[in-house]
């Protein structure tokens, strides 16, 4: 330990004599260091901002299954826990048909609101199914029609599916070009030192 610290003052004039010699290879080797690991960075901020957008939209994917107007309160809670327990399916919501009708309302004027009222509602009770694997909408929305009770089934048809194929590829190749580009960083990182190790020896 003595020894180094008696032989870092040499090593330090040793370093600056040799940077002074090299200016310019050590530069340029520095910036291209620099601006492949900044490009990495870059990529994977990106590839992760990327990620979380397409996840939060697809946390707004939904599965509806209208009730038909037979069903028991019996009948609704066998019909929550067997949708609940489809595999990519999340928790079930659910809704009845004047609770829609108000949302119907709230989201497009009160040109609906001359439904209100029991007699005159055409609504259907929903259980909604949040999914907690976005790709896994279709086979829900299959598998939903095929029990007793549901009168139709809605997530938005084919769009959706289509949405969620487009996301997934997103996410992989974001993640794929972020590989790419800190392989790229690692050869150019590899590149600079064996150029400056060989300007040094000549």
């Amino acid at each position: 330990m003595l020894l180094f610290i008696k032989s870092l003052p040499r090593m330090v004039r040793s370093a600056s004599k040799d940077i002074s010699r090299h200016f310019s290879t050590a530069f340029s080797s520095s910036l291209s260091i620099a601006i492949a690991l900044l490009i990495a960075t870059f990529m994977t901020v990106m590839a992760a901002s990327i990620d979380q957008f397409t996840k939060n939209i697809e946390s707004e994917f939904v599965v509806q299954v209208s009730l038909l107007p037979t069903v028991t309160e019996e009948q609704r809670q066998v019909l929550t826990d067997e949708l609940s327990s489809m595999k990519g399916a999340g928790h079930v919501t659910y809704s009845t048909k004047d609770q829609e009708l108000d949302e119907l309302i709230a989201q497009n004027g009160e040109i609906f609101s001359q439904y209100a009222g029991e007699d005159r509602n055409p609504l259907l009770d929903v259980l909604t199914v949040h999914l907690e694997n976005a790709q896994q909408v279709e086979a829900v929305s299959k598998e939903a029609t095929k029990l007793d009770g549901v009168a139709s089934v809605s997530y938005g048809g084919s769009m959706i599916s289509k949405m969620v194929d487009v996301f997934d590829a997103a996410r992989t190749g974001g993640w794929l070009l972020v590989g790419f580009m800190i392989i790229l960083a690692v050869y150019l990182t590899r590149i600079s030192v064996k150029m400056t190790i060989h300007t040094r020896q000549e």
